[in-house]
């Protein structure tokens, strides 16, 4: 990555939107080569383009949890089990008191509590210890990549973390939203308008 490669994708941060032409026309050079340049950045695995959406216009709530697991067995089983929850945010190793520590939204407080308290890697048997922090508003980034499930991927049964949440009691008491992949799952209500909608 040059700093050809920097500035294209600095004026992609301000502009996602922003046509290739435009941004050749910034950088004085054609808008073939820009293309040819994000190719190449994708197509290595340095970069990849994805929607991100505003958390706090969504009014959903974030936890950030905080791990302590085993060795590098559990840790793989950990990762290995919660690769396809649609809650998480970010999943990571880190260094000091924990050495995991993920991002996870909710839609509203009750299915936050059951995410932290029920459903989530911290109540895994694997954990030894942990400890979560309910974020505020979310200053910088404002946008983050979170997954939205459509429709036609709401077929499981099953959460991909193996949870049922047609036999969990704060979902049968209405306290939580349910896995977003599953059958299950109780669309929030949005007050936003879409275009023919």
């Amino acid at each position: 990555m040059d700093n050809l490669d920097r500035r294209i994708i600095a004026i992609l941060r301000q502009n996602p939107d922003i046509s290739l032409s435009k941004i050749g026309q910034k950088l004085g050079i054609s808008h073939v080569a820009v293309r040819k340049r994000l190719l190449k950045l994708k197509s290595s695995g340095l970069l990849r383009m994805m929607p991100t959406l505003n958390i706090e216009k969504l009014g959903y709530k974030i936890a950030l949890i905080m791990a302590e697991v085993g060795g590098p067995k559990q840790l793989h089983e950990l990762f290995t089990i919660f690769k396809d929850c649609p809650r998480m945010i970010f999943l990571s190793t880190c260094l000091g008191q924990y050495n995991v520590v993920s991002m996870m939204y909710a839609e509203d407080s009750n299915t936050l509590e059951s995410v932290i308290g029920f459903c989530s890697f911290r109540t895994h048997d694997i954990i030894r210890k942990s400890e979560v922090l309910i974020l505020g508003v979310n200053e910088i980034p404002q946008y983050l990549p979170i997954r939205i499930c459509p429709d036609e991927e709401k077929q499981l049964t099953i959460a991909p973390c193996g949870a049922n949440c047609s036999i969990c009691k704060r979902y049968n008491n209405n306290k939580c939203r349910g896995c977003p992949l599953t059958v299950y799952y109780r669309e929030l209500k949005s007050s936003f308008k879409t275009i023919g909608g």
